[in-house]
């Protein structure tokens, strides 16, 4: 992350004396971003405090004599206190309100900000909630071993739904991984991110699936990572290879994966680059269709010696392609648990969501979906799941 540089001069005269405050969450890239003073609304667009919100996308920033100037890789933004002309990259864009102070922060137009810097956008009205995929964050390492310290940035009061049936959508390209489907837990209640496809970070990385755990009276949830070995990701039956621990799906060999057809729906045509072995399943396709680790009802797997060892090893985060896929998924009502009933519609997809490819049966959040949403997962344990509901 670049480092975030003020030049503060000579006080400015033009100001905006208040402006109402906004009752909201800002998140970038599905972590919620702390500011201080809180986001207002100023003609309809939320704007944030200076300090923090450049930062939070990567970018540097100079502030000198009511100029403000960001610079995130190739795309610079200007802006003026007070004129709603501004420059991305020497392009002048007119803005509908001006940046503006209120006491003794600057703020600044936040959807102008981040699409100027090529990401993507979505105001939830109904939740008041920001968010914000920063598309072009390279996966960020890991430090070894504090995989489940940092990664577990999202707390639920109950357990998720259990894992739905579905079909695996074929192989878009040669050596796309899989990333199976699961529960994420935002403003919404609890909502299904599809499985999909996804073009690994690097050569020879594999995923490691995230997953629900039950820990101190909540249930927190682990984000999966990019390394060379499959590592722990708590015991769940996510199918397609992902079988409770380890891997059977496929494997790297010589610079190119090979899929296991056995598992993985792939073009058979590939004749160098697929294989048929069945004998790995040691049985975790009967297992039940729990989707949490740990408490009451859950999964009861503890790593093993080899998930140990592949926890002290260099990983990768989310690709911003996997962080935009949820962040759409989050925004389409047939997703929410309390409208699909534990069965989306769209449970799987070949390619990642974006705002050029949602579900054919799209639908956004509406206001009275969310209250719903979130009660009725906290109402609907998982703890009795039906014998028949198995992979």
């Amino acid at each position: 992350m670049n480092c975030l540089r003020f030049i503060l001069t000579v006080p400015l005269l033009i100001s905006v004396a208040s402006a109402p405050a906004l009752a909201t969450t800002v998140l970038v890239n599905d972590n919620p971003l702390v500011l201080n003073p809180s986001p207002v609304i100023q003609n309809g667009r939320v704007f944030v405090p200076l300090r923090g919100v450049f930062e939070a996308l990567g970018a540097s920033v100079v502030y000198e004599n009511g100029t403000i100037t960001a610079t995130h890789n190739n795309t610079t933004i200007s802006l003026h206190i007070g004129s709603t002309t501004a420059t991305v990259t020497g392009n002048t864009q007119t803005l509908d309100t001006a940046p503006f102070i209120v006491g003794d922060s600057t703020y600044v137009p936040l959807r102008f900000i981040a699409q100027a810097f090529g990401d993507q956008v979505g105001y939830n009205d109904a939740s008041g909630t920001v968010n914000i995929a920063v598309n072009n964050a390279p996966s960020r390492a890991i430090d070894q071993g504090q995989q489940r310290d940092e990664q577990a940035d999202i707390v639920a009061p109950a357990p998720p739904p259990p894992l739905p049936n579905y079909e695996q959508p074929p192989c878009p390209a040669p050596n796309y991984v899989w990333s199976p489907g699961y529960w994420s837990w935002g403003s919404v209640g609890y909502y299904w991110v599809p499985g999909t496809w996804i073009a690994p970070p690097a050569v020879g990385l594999l995923w490691t699936p995230g997953y629900w755990a039950w820990e101190n009276g909540s249930y927190h949830f682990f984000h999966g990572y990019w390394g060379e070995h499959v590592g722990f990701y708590g015991g769940v039956s996510y199918g397609f290879g992902y079988f409770g621990h380890g891997f059977v799906g496929g494997r790297w060999i010589g610079g190119a994966f090979q899929y296991n057809t056995a598992f993985t729906h792939v073009n058979t045509n590939w004749n160098n680059r697929v294989y048929h072995d069945s004998s790995t399943d040691s049985g975790f396709g009967a297992r039940e269709r729990l989707s949490y680790n740990g408490g009451p009802g859950g999964i009861a797997a503890r790593p093993n010696n080899f998930e140990t060892m592949v926890m002290r090893e260099h990983h990768l985060d989310r690709t911003p392609l996997q962080r935009q896929h949820q962040f759409y998924a989050a925004q389409d009502r047939n997703n929410l648990a309390a409208i699909n009933h534990g069965r989306p519609v769209t449970a799987a997809l070949r390619r990642p969501l974006s705002a050029n490819h949602r579900a054919y049966t799209f639908a956004a959040v509406q206001a009275h979906d969310i209250s719903v949403n979130r009660n009725y997962t906290i109402n609907n344990s998982q703890t009795n799941i039906p014998n028949n509901n198995r992979f």
